[in-house]
């Protein structure tokens, strides 16, 4: 098997020669990845064999990584970059895997690969995208205070990725926001919240799931791009369109029970 270096950084010159060596390669098929998973059970496996095993594992998954980093462009990375990142979490993956867990290599590093790839764009500063309300009130400050537009931007930087958690989860209007909201807690001076205070919020609330849990909850809400639809969730991580709704509303369910908790703890 040819061997790519699937954790270097791949420049733009390189994309489409990566990308021609990526179509050269078998996809992974669950029952291969089965068979592969079965022998990494093997206590007796030399360190060669396992990594064997893993390159095989790491390179039949390449083409997932670049389908997880078309999710995530235009949001301050180019594309080389996040699909490097991407391969990077794909190796933490497979190095972190629990081989005796009944689960599927692949549900389990989707997380590492969003993770990895999620963590590049917040270091690098990327643009946050705003709901159309958030806009709309924007627009309607400037006019109103007559504020400069950078003052504007200045204000408003110190808001949170909000995307997402404005969708409505139930037929009374609660947003996930609402759900993770303390209504105890003091509001800060014109209700801005700053970015690190929720993503401290949501990462601990997040760390109370499994990583099937975290991954509908990110992209049923769209907290790291586009909201996916239960269908599309439950393709991806080989669930019924109802068992993953079913897995929603649970998390739902834990999310009112927990924030409380942990908010106050911020």
């Amino acid at each position: 098997m040819k061997q790519i270096n699937s954790n270097a950084y791949i420049n733009q010159e390189e994309v489409s020669s990566y990308l021609k060596d990526i179509r050269k390669i078998q996809v992974m098929t669950v029952e291969r990845e089965k068979e592969l998973s079965e022998k990494m059970k093997n206590c007796n496996l030399t360190i060669f064999e396992k990594e064997e095993i893993e390159n095989e594992l790491v390179q039949g998954n390449l083409r997932f990584v670049i389908s997880v980093a078309k999710q995530y462009q235009n949001q301050g990375l180019d594309f080389s970059d996040l699909v490097a990142e991407g391969n990077l979490g794909l190796l933490k993956a497979i190095k972190n895997f629990d081989w005796n867990k009944d689960l599927r290599f692949i549900s389990y590093a989707v997380w590492w690969v969003r993770q990895s790839i999620i963590q590049s764009l917040n270091d690098n500063a990327r643009t946050i995208r705003l709901p159309v309300n958030v806009v709309q009130d924007l627009q309607k400050a400037k006019k109103e205070t007559q504020i400069s537009g950078s003052d504007i931007d200045e204000k408003f930087s110190l808001i949170p990725s909000m995307v997402g958690l404005e969708l409505e989860i139930n037929e009374d209007g609660d947003t996930l926001l609402d759900v993770i909201k303390n209504e105890n807690a003091l509001e800060p001076d014109h209700t801005f919240k700053t970015k690190d205070l929720l993503k401290e919020a949501l990462m601990k609330i997040l760390s109370k799931f499994d990583n099937r849990e975290k991954i509908i909850i990110e992209d049923y809400f769209g907290l790291y791009g586009q909201p996916k639809t239960l269908e599309e969730i439950g393709n991806e991580l080989n669930l019924t369109k109802e068992r993953v709704r079913q897995i929603k509303q649970k998390v739902l369910k834990k999310l009112r029970n927990e924030s409380m908790v942990l908010f106050n703890h911020l």
